[in-house]
Order: structure tokens, then sequence, then C-alpha cells
């Protein structure tokens, strides 16, 4: 089976904004592939050496967690089978490891989006 890709962009100056991203239940092929901007300009990911994902489910109050990569001027999550597992939203924000010149870590918060896990078959 064939992943696939959603493809959001967040705007770190954006905090209040939201983006939504819908899977259908029992799909574990799916990944999250974020832009990052800053003010509306692209976000340099070059100084990266982390990424996290960290999702809180509205209705069961799970929370999980997911590391990432970063590819060129993406930020990639898998989204994992615990998420696709149930039909719920899950509010999502991502965390960044930023080292500087001091090897010391920054980090940056992307701005909440919303993983909305549906059942196909309800739909119907």
């Amino acid at each position: 089976m064939n992943k696939l890709v959603h493809q959001i962009t967040l705007d770190l100056e954006e905090q209040t904004s939201r983006v939504y991203v819908s899977v259908r239940k029992n799909d574990t092929e799916q990944v999250v592939s974020i832009a990052l901007r800053a003010g509306g300009r692209p976000y340099e990911l070059e100084e990266i050496t982390a990424a996290a994902l960290y999702m809180k489910a509205r209705a069961h109050s799970a929370h999980i967690n997911q590391s990432g990569t970063v590819d060129g001027n993406r930020v990639e999550f898998n989204i994992p089978a615990t998420v696709t597992a149930v039909v719920d939203e899950f509010d999502c924000t991502m965390k960044l490891t930023k080292v500087g010149t001091n090897l010391s870590g920054t980090y940056l918060h992307s701005p909440p989006f919303t993983i909305n896990v549906y059942d196909h078959s309800a739909q119907t």
C-alpha cells in the first residue's frame, strides 16, 4: 500500500489558525508533511536537530507522542496506528529542537492543528 501524504503549512506567528487533516479509521499508511513559515515567509529548518509531534485525543483523553524527521524544508511524521484506531479528533502541536552556537537547545512550538479520524463506513 502506498503512503498517503497530507501536506500542510503552519505559520509560527499565527498561533490561532487551525488546520485540519482528515484520516480514515484504521488507515495506517499516512504521513503529515509540514512546511513552516514565519510571518508568511519560509522558515529555514537547517538548524533543527529533532522534531516531536504531541497529540491529545479529545474524547478519549489519550496522549500520544511521535518523533519526526526533517526532510529538506519540511518536517514529516508518520501517523501512528494508535491514532487511526479510534474515531476521534486529536489536538496536535509540533516541538522542534534547534541547536544554537553554544550547543544549548532552544525549542520552537508550532501552531496547533487537528487530526480528525473518521469512520468511512458511517458516512456511506
